[in-house]
């Protein structure tokens, strides 16, 4: 447990709690530049420097979240990897995987293909996907999708 002080505008405090130096110096740097103002401060300048700060925070955010995400598909992908290394995958598993390796699928697109929603068609791969909800008049308005696919025109 960590008990010193917090203190955002210093990269050791990020680091201490498990940030990489490079993420932990751009945080420090935007809270050196858009401390808090105390409370006596105008409400709408206080508001102002918060969104000020939460600019400069952008990019490391959007970076630590595609970082968290690469790391949660290389979990995936190697637990379904281990599945079926260990004979205890099924149909869905090899599936998956030959989204991957065949058409360079993310985890979340690989797990579409496996489970059907994204059939391939006879213009290959590469061709444009649409899904269009069909709204049925019918008992409760139930809906349906259905997927388009046609060959990128060039």
């Amino acid at each position: 447990m960590i008990s010193e002080p917090f203190d955002p505008a210093d990269a050791a405090t990020w680091i201490a709690r498990g940030r990489r130096p490079d993420h932990a110096a751009i945080l420090a740097d935007a809270w050196q530049r858009f401390p808090d103002l105390p409370n006596e401060a105008d409400r709408e300048a206080r508001v102002a420097r918060m969104r000020d700060r939460a600019l400069a925070l952008r990019p490391v955010m959007e970076a630590m979240s595609r970082a968290n995400d690469e790391e949660r598909q290389a979990r995936n992908f190697g637990f379904t990897e281990g599945k079926v290394g260990r004979g205890e995958g099924d149909a869905r598993d090899d599936a998956i995987l030959r989204g991957r390796t065949l058409h360079g699928y993310d985890w979340d697109r690989a797990v579409r293909y496996a489970s059907g929603w994204y059939a391939l068609c006879a213009a290959g791969h590469n061709a444009y996907y649409r899904e269009v909800v069909i709204m049925r008049r019918s008992a409760g308005h139930k809906c349906k999708t259905a997927i388009f696919c046609h060959a990128p025109s060039h």
